[in-house]
């Protein structure tokens, strides 16, 4: 279960720096076609948190319950990162 949790503050970061690497790209980089690759990475980022977080729902259920994970309501913390990005 930990390696579950640690995996899915890692996709956290991820999620939470989409827009911080496009504009590393740069303006003259910067196209419709990657955006739309980074807006598709980040559609697949988000989809792996939420199966990941099923997966600790339904593997882990009352000992899920009590962790500061699921406690703090880190998936809507996630779920707010990924729509403002």
């Amino acid at each position: 279960m930990d390696q579950l949790i640690a995996a899915q503050h890692e996709l956290h970061g991820r999620i939470g720096r989409t827009c911080e690497n496009l504009r590393k790209a740069g303006a003259a980089k910067l196209s419709v076609p990657l955006v739309q690759s980074a807006l598709a990475n980040l559609a697949g980022k988000w989809t792996k948190f939420e199966e990941q977080h099923d997966r600790l729902l339904l593997k882990y259920g009352e000992a899920f319950s009590a962790t500061e994970y699921n406690t703090s309501d880190f998936v809507s913390t996630v779920e707010m990162v990924y729509l403002q990005q």
